[in-house]
């Protein structure tokens, strides 16, 4: 059973193990006017590889030398590469290491108008390359002569960005944490990703007592460049780190030195448990004067946080106040107009209060008087009638002493007439 021939690649296309295309696509690329389909199709074999190879082991800065080896076969080294790589820098997906890093920053341009302005610019040099052909073999041999691959290094810059935006306390970095984020050794590859994100506005680069410091920009950062304030908060950081790891040790050194003393005592060694109590001493007058130093670092790192909220709070307010000067520019009203126009509605009120007291008067005062004083004149001549007025009846006299019963007849006959 034949072995299977070793992959460069996770996905090698099948032709990998195919001995007869393998040995005409490993050769070197013929006239492409002798057969224009075979020199396509062998172009876009190599393309794909070199494509999927920088994309799977994440190696978007290489020479020709190292293309080769990876696609060591069997001991045999692919002779056409040179040529896929000319042509992959032709479209712009591929550019000299040295010729990338002379570029300067363009902001506000995309990453289309980018990669088309290569395309655009470089047929002049290509022209003046295709002179030296024989320049750029030697070039392709030279392992010094570094490439980079442009989608790639888009695609780790913006993985870095992504990474970095999702902890808001990784504003301001060193080149050695932006290392640690994108897990890369070689300083060369990270000096490209930096590059790469200085000439997309993404990030700002500072040298500040032989350290890079990185700022990522973001629409929240008020200055695009590092500042005073930015170094600062820095410095501030880093201090705080330093005096959290040595009160740690000194704490460390606390604990073992009390240890040893409760050990020379087990052993009767009381002057050496006294040295060690000194020193225990000691390390705990140290442990506060740097803890203090810790509290005022931190103390000051937060009156800075407070002032960037002041600040955040105070544009709140300019904004809102603008927006209301805004709508009421646009609906017209002032001061003055206010005042205006409530003296108006004053005046307007007072004026409907006098009409309706005008209307309320009675009307023809002269007509009623005289239809009272006639009314007077008859009620003078006709006496009125009081109400309830009873008739009038004979009454007897007031008795003087009890009835005789001669009286008391004459009485009921009297009530029986006066029922019937």
């Amino acid at each position: 059973m034949e072995l299977k021939i070793q992959s460069p690649l996770k996905n090698m296309p099948d032709c990998w193990q195919n001995e007869e295309r393998m040995n005409v696509l490993m050769a070197p690329f013929r006239k492409r006017d002798v057969n224009p389909l075979d020199w396509d199709s062998k172009m876009k074999f190599w393309k794909n590889c070199i494509n999927m190879w920088t994309s799977d082991s994440k190696q978007f800065r290489f020479s020709i030398v190292e293309l080769q080896k990876s696609f060591d076969r069997k001991g045999r080294t692919p002779k056409c590469l040179s040529t896929v790589v000319e042509n992959m820098m032709k479209n712009g997906e591929l550019m000299l290491e040295s010729e990338f890093l002379k570029m300067m920053p363009t902001h506000n341009e995309s990453w289309a108008s980018w990669t088309v302005k290569l395309v655009v610019k470089t047929p002049a040099t290509w022209a003046f390359e295709k002179m030296k052909r024989s320049l750029f073999d030697t070039l392709a041999n030279d392992p010094d002569v570094q490439f980079v691959h442009l989608n790639v290094l888009k695609e780790m810059g913006e993985q870095f960005v992504e990474t970095v935006q999702k902890d808001n306390s990784l504003e301001i970095l060193t080149i050695e944490k932006v290392r640690e984020i994108l897990q890369m050794s070689s300083p060369e590859t990270v000096n490209l990703i930096i590059h790469w994100l200085q000439l997309k506005g993404l990030v700002n680069v500072l040298k500040h007592n032989n350290t890079t410091l990185v700022k990522l920009i973001t629409n929240q950062s008020k200055s695009k460049k590092i500042c005073e304030v930015d170094v600062a908060i820095f410095t501030l950081k880093e201090n705080e780190k330093e005096l959290m790891k040595a009160l740690e040790q000194l704490e460390l050194e606390k604990h073992e030195a009390e240890q040893e003393a409760r050990s020379y005592i087990r052993k009767g060694m009381r002057q050496v448990a006294k040295g060690c109590i000194r020193k225990k001493k000691a390390l705990e007058k140290c442990i506060d004067k740097r803890a203090a130093a810790l509290a005022n670092v931190q103390i000051l790192l937060s009156r800075i946080q407070e002032t960037e909220s002041d600040s955040q709070v105070f544009d709140a307010y300019k904004i809102g106040l603008s927006a209301i000067k805004s709508a009421f520019k646009e609906a017209g009203l002032s001061e003055n107009d206010v005042f205006s126009t409530m003296d108006q509605v004053k005046e307007t009120l007072d004026l409907h209060d006098e009409i309706q007291e005008n209307l309320a008067e009675p009307i023809g005062e002269s007509i009623d008087a005289d239809l009272e004083k006639e009314l007077a004149a008859l009620l003078a001549d006709v006496p009125l009638e009081e109400p309830g007025a009873l008739p009038d009846f004979e009454l007897p006299n007031v008795p003087s002493g009890p009835p005789s019963p001669e009286e008391v007849v004459e009485t009921k006959k009297k009530q029986q007439k006066v029922a019937v």
